[in-house]
């Protein structure tokens, strides 16, 4: 993957957390749904990184792993931020 599929999957993840939290406010609920889509993406990813570090399956899993991992934290810190953002706190 070059640059610029990067920078579009960065963008697609900004929007799509940005949609969960009005998502989030117009139907009042208290939990972050960021944490419920990216959550599961951070597990798995550290998941696959740990397989892929005990040599299981280590050509697919070492691949898939750390960039998972990135957008998963990615995710996460755009789900915050959209947070701290619309509630006025930046």
């Amino acid at each position: 993957m070059g640059f610029t599929h990067h920078l579009v999957i960065f963008f697609v993840i900004a929007v799509t957390t940005l949609v969960l939290r009005f998502m989030q406010l117009k139907m009042m609920i208290r939990v972050d749904l960021y944490i419920f889509v990216f959550g599961p993406l951070l597990a798995f990813s550290l998941i696959f990184v740990f397989f892929a570090m005990i040599n299981f399956m280590r050509d697919i899993f070492w691949d898939i792993g750390p960039i998972m991992f990135m957008y998963a934290v990615t995710g996460v810190a755009f789900g915050y931020a959209w947070s701290r953002y619309l509630n006025g706190r930046i």
